[in-house]
């Protein structure tokens, strides 16, 4: 190939002469070196480039995974926290009114300090979200524990909205908690009317004992509790059984 030859193909790769060069002078090359460089390294920089590429979108996506993942851990503690803490309120509360029946105002105040130092799991709320809103979501913690209800809830929220367009703030959200009654009532009735009809329908202290001690499985969970307790364990942060215990403990409260 002749020296024009080569010129010509070398400003077609983006060659220019030395005198046009505008860069470092010390890394212009002349033609022949450009032509060659252009076929036997540029190649190998193309597919080394590919291969970062690749790279850096499978780390993306191996960090995002990780992300989603940590957030669905964190959601689940804050429900557990978040159980724990009404358990241990309600407990409190019991003894508190064994106090009043007995007369003992004593244990009544003591009671009642162990109630205000009581920890409460904070509530982050989003940037989006109204006071109003975040108000309700901590005084109906089947909100945050319960995905169907939680659903359910959105979706009458919105009807409500379409048909009550100047309905706000709390009687908003007693008119959608009332519709959600509606749909699960048993998850808002009284523990001592049950308590009472147990005791009239003639059930016997063995089959207290047995409905107590039965325990609920994996198999039992829907599927959405299913995804993300194999998410969990394949991640290797939580043991089955342990997601499993903590799951059915907040779906019982």
């Amino acid at each position: 190939m002749t020296e024009e030859a080569i010129e010509i193909q070398a400003k077609a790769m983006g060659w220019v002469p030395q005198d046009d060069f505008k860069g470092n002078p010390d890394i212009w090359k002349d033609a022949e070196s450009f032509v060659k460089d252009g076929y036997e390294i540029l190649p190998i920089l193309r597919e080394r480039t590919k291969k970062m590429a690749l790279t850096m979108d499978a780390t993306n996506q191996k960090l995002s995974k990780t992300e989603s993942l940590l957030q669905t851990l964190t959601d689940h503690h804050k429900k557990t926290e978040e159980s724990a803490y009404q358990r241990a309120l309600k407990t409190l509360k019991a003894e508190q009114r064994e106090a009043v029946k007995n007369n003992n105002l004593e244990e009544f105040d003591a009671i009642n300090e162990q109630i205000e130092t009581l920890e409460k799991p904070v509530i982050e709320s989003r940037p989006d979200e109204q006071p109003d809103f975040v108000l309700w979501k901590g005084e109906n913690a089947w909100y945050s524990q319960r995905t169907d209800m939680a659903n359910y809830a959105d979706t009458i929220a919105e009807y409500v909205q379409k048909q009550n367009p100047t309905l706000k703030g709390k009687p908003f959200f007693d008119l959608v908690t009332d519709e959600v009654k509606k749909r699960f009532p048993d998850q808002f009735e009284n523990p001592n009317k049950k308590k009472a009809d147990f005791v009239e329908g003639g059930g016997g202290e063995n089959e207290t004992i047995e409905k107590k001690g039965k325990k609920k499985t994996y198999g039992e969970m829907d599927q959405q509790a299913k995804d993300t307790c194999d998410n969990l364990v394949k991640a290797g942060v939580m043991e089955k059984d342990q997601y499993v215990k903590e799951y059915w403990e907040l779906e019982n409260d």
